[in-house]
């Protein structure tokens, strides 16, 4: 950072060209910097027990919209194939958004610039939405996998990159994800590198009958004609959940 910055501020022979590339570089490392610190800052965290967790519900389309405009900008020849279930999840959004940037970086640190990322989301049972991370790239030995989320481990030589990582980002996601209330597993992909399954907890669907909510998430519609006012805990997943699935609250 300190080279590239300085030859902006002293070099006038650069091309408009080289100050470019300069000041992209500059942003690529500010950017792995800022992920590292925050990386560090959650391992912390986790380790202290010091996490603070804030559950509530939200459609998974719109809980994935910011990390999927991130990682769009930075795919170059990388084929995105998204294919998302409708589904509402009951989770920590930061957390989330957090673990699936990981992934994501992961995914496109290590796979070839021809190669696909797929995401897909479908029901693993009634309480439980699996997300799915894949991606082309070289993989892992299969005695690697189980140590994949230790703090600080790094597969040797098996899925190569001209920066190497300190080993927590993983460890990070495994964290998060499990203070959240969902788990996270790792497999290969059919794509012919790394599957990461995240089981998040979803608002199952005889809840939602239950609560007369309605909307696009695959529900038959109708309308509330009463909510018991003692029942005040659903009462108030119906106010935080009705958006997301497209109803509302008519007085």
């Amino acid at each position: 950072i300190r080279a590239a910055a300085g030859s902006l501020d002293s070099d006038n022979t650069l091309s408009p060209e080289d100050r470019h590339a300069n000041t992209q570089a500059i942003e690529r490392e500010v950017e792995y910097l800022n992920a590292l610190v925050a990386n560090l800052l959650d391992m912390s965290r986790i380790e202290a027990g010091a996490l603070r967790v804030e559950r509530d519900l939200y459609d998974l389309d719109d809980l994935l919209t910011q990390p999927l405009e991130r990682v769009r900008r930075r795919l170059g020849g990388r084929r995105l194939e998204v294919d998302l279930q409708p589904a509402v999840v009951r989770v920590d959004a930061v957390f989330v958004d957090s673990a699936v940037t990981n992934v994501l970086d992961n995914a496109i640190k290590y796979t070839p610039e021809d190669a696909p990322i797929r995401i897909t989301a479908a029901p693993l049972d009634a309480a439980m939405i699996r997300l799915t991370i894949e991606d082309g790239g070289p993989g892992v030995a299969p005695e690697v996998l189980p140590c994949l989320f230790e703090k600080f481990y790094r597969a040797p030589g098996a899925r190569g990159g001209s920066r190497g990582g300190l080993g927590i980002g993983l460890a990070v996601v495994r964290g998060l994800i499990e203070a959240t209330g969902g788990r996270v597993t790792a497999r290969h992909s059919g794509l012919g590198g790394l599957a990461m399954d995240f089981d998040l907890p979803m608002v199952a669907e005889d809840y939602i009958h239950r609560a007369g909510l309605t909307g696009r998430a695959g529900f038959p519609g109708r309308a509330i004609s009463l909510v018991s006012p003692s029942d005040r805990a659903m009462l108030r997943d119906i106010q935080r959940l009705l958006p997301a699935i497209g109803g509302r609250i008519v007085r």
